[in-house]
C-alpha cells in the first residue's frame, strides 16, 4: 500500500511540474537555430540587424540559418528575428574553410575563446550582439551602441 501511495503522490508532482512548467513558459517556442560563421581569430563585439529592408536574407544550410559574419563584425539581414529556443552553433572559419566551433558561455570566458555576453533586441531595431574572446580581452572593446 505505501508504494502505491508513493508512486499516486510522484505521479501528482510530476503532473504538477509539467504543468508549471508549461505555464512558466507558455510564451517560449522552438525556433530556427543560426549557424554562426566568424572569420578565424576574429575578438570583439559582433552586431547583427535584423529585418533590414533591402538586405540580403538568411540561407538555410541544414536546416539551420546561416550566418556569415564579415571582418568587421557587423551585418544586416532582411530576414526577422526570431524569439524562441533553438541551439545556435557558432564557429571561426579559415580562410581555406574549415571549421572549429566556439563555445558559448553565459557569464563570460575564464578558460579561452567563447562566444559570451549575448544580448537580443526588438525595438527599436531587431539586434543581436555578442561579444567574442576571452574575458579578459572584453575591457579592450567598448560595447556596442543601443541598437536606433
Amino acid at each position: 500500500m505505501k508504494l502505491t501511495l508513493d508512486m499516486h503522490l510522484g505521479w501528482k508532482l510530476l503532473t504538477a511540474a509539467g504543468w508549471l512548467s508549461i505555464f512558466l513558459c507558455g510564451s517560449c517556442r522552438i525556433r530556427t537555430a543560426y549557424t554562426v560563421l566568424i572569420p578565424e581569430g576574429y575578438k570583439g563585439w559582433v552586431e547583427i540587424r535584423f529585418g533590414i529592408a533591402g538586405q540580403p536574407s538568411l540561407h538555410r544550410e541544414g536546416g539551420n540559418f546561416v550566418i556569415e559574419v564579415p571582418k568587421s563584425g557587423r551585418l544586416s539581414t532582411s530576414a526577422p528575428l526570431v524569439a524562441g529556443y533553438a541551439n545556435d552553433k557558432y564557429y571561426f572559419v579559415s580562410e581555406s574553410g574549415g571549421k572549429t566551433e566556439i563555445p558559448v558561455e553565459i557569464h563570460g570566458c575564464n578558460s579561452g575563446v567563447c562566444i559570451s555576453h549575448i544580448l537580443y533586441v526588438w525595438q527599436p531595431v531587431q539586434a543581436a550582439d555578442f561579444f567574442v574572446g576571452r574575458e579578459a580581452d572584453l575591457s579592450k572593446f567598448p560595447e556596442p551602441l543601443p541598437p536606433q
